[in-house]
Order: structure tokens, then sequence, then C-alpha cells
């Protein structure tokens, strides 16, 4: 088979990894798919060219202020300590971005079943394993030949040609090691979420799991905020570091390249020893994300050979145990479950951490400390984001819905279960929100107290919104 008829074809199967991937980010999704799968179409397109343009301006961003670090303040090391600081801090935060912005679609190319289809078709394994690979690069492609490029290229025309092909190795090296990680994590969740494994060890992985991976996706939306802080820590760092700090930190990655890059642009720092650690570092570094990338490879090609795990019809064949509970506890666990299979549902549960991570920069901006007005306008962001989370929450029930669609379950029990959950979240998040509030130096002693009285509202928010929904949407 021709190059290009495999890159069509690769293409499709990236385009369904995409479409599964963003139903699975929402459980709401499957829903609305039945109602107008045109529009569905149209978000999906929309979605991704958000998430491109968003993707390009993270990369741009970073690049720009990793460089700009060099001419910084003299008070802040050498400029040769301040390109390496920067140099490195640029790598940490591309296999960031790399990792959190592409991991739904990574994890939809194993949950998809997308390569089912190419599998009943006369082809070798050879040509469906080029297949599994290139329908992978359609989607990794761009912002993998952004960090590679961009950089590079701004580092060529500012410090000359030696230090950017240093970049360009330290981004390469970067590069494949964040796809090794994403397509390994994507793989273990897939196994964790879509698998027979019952125990509750099993669950509190998927959750935890989930909990982090939307915590790095907020994360990496916010960066820009923290930035110049993360420049000012390495700089400073990097400026206390002593003849042994030099010669530790430079074996470490990816500060093996950014001191390698210093020494390239502003020839040999004080102790030369570490260029020479740095150079073994980075041969390391290299030599490890060439494996990496050949074993990014062979994970990506057990889709064809069948090493993933599925589900066994023989393996839950056995005696059903029925445990009677109430009814409100049964939803609640089934909603429970259903949340930890998918990312998009998790989102939902970290929303308290969401808060304080919108609300912490905006509390160092009042003067004098926390005032009753900060109060007021904390608890109105916890109130909006309740209401929200309890609209994600209501989509629960389009997973699963054919198996309990015959029960005799009333809107309002399930209703009263849902509004239960979203107070679980509700809570925390006021406990939060007494905590910043208290560490915000109030004016007075009873200011932190107006998030905890508010806690019985988590409850009331869930039952109105919930039941106009009912009322409205059916």
């Amino acid at each position: 088979m021709k190059f290009a008829e495999k890159w069509r074809i690769a293409g499709v199967i990236a385009s369904e990894m995409r479409f599964k991937a963003f139903l699975e980010a929402n459980p709401g999704n499957v829903a609305r798919m039945k109602e107008d799968p045109q529009k569905v179409m149209r978000q999906i397109k929309s979605s991704g060219q958000i998430s491109a343009f968003f993707t390009v301006m993270i990369i741009l961003l970073l690049s720009i202020m990793s460089v700009a670090t060099t001419f910084a303040s003299d008070a802040v090391g050498t400029p040769y300590e301040r390109m390496a600081m920067g140099f490195s801090l640029f790598l940490i935060l591309s296999f960031v971005v790399v990792f959190f912005m592409n991991l739904t679609s990574t994890t939809g190319f194993f949950t998809s079943g997308a390569m089912d289809l190419p599998l009943t078709l006369p082809m070798t394994v050879k040509d469906l394993e080029g297949l599994a690979i290139l329908s992978f690069a359609r989607v990794l492609i761009a912002p993998a030949a952004l960090i590679i490029s961009v950089f590079p290229t701004i580092t060529l025309v500012i410090f000359g040609p030696l230090p950017a092909l240093v970049a360009l190795v330290g981004c390469a090296t970067t590069v494949a090691l964040a796809m090794h990680a994403l397509i390994y994590f994507a793989r273990w969740f897939y196994v964790k979420t879509h698998t027979t494994d019952k125990s509750r060890l099993s669950g509190v992985v998927r959750v935890a799991a989930s909990l982090g991976l939307v915590i790095g996706m907020l994360s990496i939306y916010s960066i820009s905020s923290y930035i110049p802080t993360l420049i000012e820590i390495f700089g400073s760092f990097s400026a206390s570091l002593g003849t042994e700090g030099y010669l530790m930190i430079s074996l470490l990655y990816p500060f093996s390249f950014g001191f390698l890059a210093g020494a390239a642009a502003f020839g040999p720092p004080a102790v030369s020893l570490s260029v020479w650690t740095a150079v073994a570092g980075c041969a390391a570094y290299g030599a490890a994300g060439w494996v990496a990338f050949r074993r990014s490879g062979v994970n990506l090609r057990s889709v064809v050979t069948g090493g993933l795990p599925s589900l066994d019809a023989d393996e839950d064949a056995g005696e059903v145990t029925l445990n009677v509970r109430r009814p409100m506890v049964a939803l609640a666990r089934k909603d429970l479950k259903l949340a930890t299979r998918n990312i998009g549902s998790a989102f939902l549960f970290a929303i308290p951490v969401f808060l304080v991570v919108v609300l912490a920069p905006v509390f160092q901006i009042w003067e004098g400390g926390a005032r009753s007005l900060t109060a007021i306008m904390a608890l109105s962001y916890a109130n909006l984001f309740s209401g929200l989370a309890l609209i994600g929450i209501l989509m629960f029930d389009t997973q699963g819905a054919s198996i309990h669609a015959g029960l005799p379950i009333s809107t309002y029990l399930s209703l009263r279960t849902k509004s239960a959950i979203a107070s679980a979240t509700y809570i925390f998040s006021m406990i939060l929100i007494a905590l910043l509030l208290t560490l915000s130096n109030p004016v007075s002693e009873l200011i932190p107290l107006t998030a905890i009285i508010q806690i019985p509202a988590g409850y009331a928010i869930g039952l109105t919104v919930g039941g106009m929904l009912y009322k409205y949407r059916g």
C-alpha cells in the first residue's frame, strides 16, 4: 500500500479517535448525539480548532518567555544561568503540554475501537501496525511539530546555530519521552477503566488518576499566570548553586540541555566541569528518548496484535451476588462507578480544586485583607460551579440508561441522589473557601464563617437546578 493511501486512511481513523474521545469526555454528549448528530459533529470540529489554537498560543508563549529570561535583570544570576534555567523550564512545561493536551485523544485511541474496521480489511499485520502508528501521528503531529520547530527557530535567530542544535535535540527528546508517557498512561487507564477488575483498589486508582488528569489539564490552561513566578524561582535557584550543586543538577533532565545550551551561547561557566557532565547527560537522555520512541511504536502495535486486555464473556460467568441497599445509596453507587470510567465525568469532582486555582490569585489583589465583598464573590463562584456540576451529574443517566429504564425509579429519587452527590463537592468547596479566606488576613473573624454557613444551601441548589431542568428539558 502506498504511503499516500495509508496517510488518508490514518486521517479517517484519527477522526474516529477524536469523535470517540469527545463522547468519552462528557456523558451528556451521548444523549445530544442521538438528538442532533450534525450539531455534535460541528462541536467536535470547533473544539479541535480551539484546542489547536490554545496549543499554538501556549507553545509560543512558553518559547518567548523562556528565551526572554536570558535578558532579564542582572540581579538574578548570570546570562548563562538565566538561559540554562529558562531553557530547562521550557522543556519541562513542553512535556506537560504534550502530555495533558493530548491525553483525551490518546485515551480515545485505545477506547474507540477505531482499528476494528481496518482489521477486517485484506491488509498485512505490518501494514496494520504502520497504520496504527500513522493514525496516532495524525493526532500528535501538530504540538510535536510546533515544539520541535518554534523554540529551536527562536534560539537560532537570537543565539546562533550551536544553541539551536542543542534546542532541537532537547525538544525532540522531550517530545519522545512525553509521547511514551502519554501512550503508556492512556493504555494503563484503558485497562483500569474498561476491564473487569472490580476491586476497590482499582476503583480508587481510577478516581485518583482521573482527578490528577483533570487537575493537570486545568493547570495547563492557567499556566501563563505562573510563568513569571516559575522564572523567578528558577533564577534564584540557579544563583544559589555551588560547585557541587552545578555538577549534580547538570546531570538531571532537562537541566543537562539547559546547561549545554547556555555554554554554547555564552561560553563555559565558572564551573567548567559541569559542561562535560551536561554533555554526558544530554547523550544519555537522547538515547533514552530514542528508546522511548521505539517503545511507543511497540505499545501502539499492541492495538493491532491483540496485546490489550478486553472484556471476556466467560470471565463474568458464575454466581451473581445481590446486595439489598437503600434505593438512594444504590443509585449513588451506580453514578459514582460510571463517573470513574471517563475523564470528563471526573472533572465534576475536581471543581473544588478548580475553584482554588481560580480564586487564589484573585484574593491577592485585595489590599488590607479579605472583606465581605471577597467572601460574596467567592461564594458566587462556588454556587455557579455547583449548578454546572449538577448539570453534568444529571448526564450520568445517559450511561447505562437501558439498565435501569424499566425499574420503578421516580424522578424525585433520581434528583435527590444527584443533588446529594453534588452536595459532597459543594461542602468541600466551602471548606476550601473558608481556608482561603482565613489565610487572606480577613478584617473580621466572622468572614470565613460565611462559607461554613452556606453549606446547607448546596443541597437546595441541586434540587432547584435539577427541578428546573426536569421541568423544561424532561
